[in-house]
């Protein structure tokens, strides 16, 4: 007798009662497992700069950007991201510019300084942290 018949053998003698709950409770077991490993998958997916604009306040970022000394302060939206452009009173300043907004879960990706009439000025492209 084959390994697969004496299970369904056992299987049948089983009342149905106690078939019904291995039955559920191992689809409830494969159910959470899979969760769980999708759960732990290093991809997620994109999320559209519309879920996104609840978290982003203009208003806040020149704010912040004026008590840094930061100067024409311009704050917009590129896709997903953000783009400062400002002016500045000492290059000091932008990475403590940087620092408010990692605590506000943005990174700056990138950012160039750069002199225009006498002027110091920096255009700085942020990305949120996804958690």
């Amino acid at each position: 007798m084959s390994l697969w018949k004496r299970c369904m053998a056992g299987w049948r003698q089983r009342p149905a009662g106690e078939r019904y709950r291995l039955l559920a409770g191992g689809l409830a077991i494969l159910a959470m497992t899979g969760y769980l490993i999708v759960r732990q998958l290093p991809w997620q997916p994109p999320q559209a700069f519309d879920a996104m604009t609840g978290r982003i306040d203009k208003a806040a970022w020149e704010s912040a950007a004026s008590r840094l000394n930061f100067h024409d302060v311009r704050v917009e939206a590129a896709g997903a991201d953000l783009v400062l452009n400002a002016t500045l009173e000492t290059p000091e300043a932008f990475p403590a510019f940087a620092d408010w907004a990692q605590e506000q879960g943005w990174w700056a990706l990138d950012w160039s300084l750069f002199r225009e009439d006498g002027l110091l000025g920096v255009e700085a492209r942020f990305i949120h942290l996804r958690p």
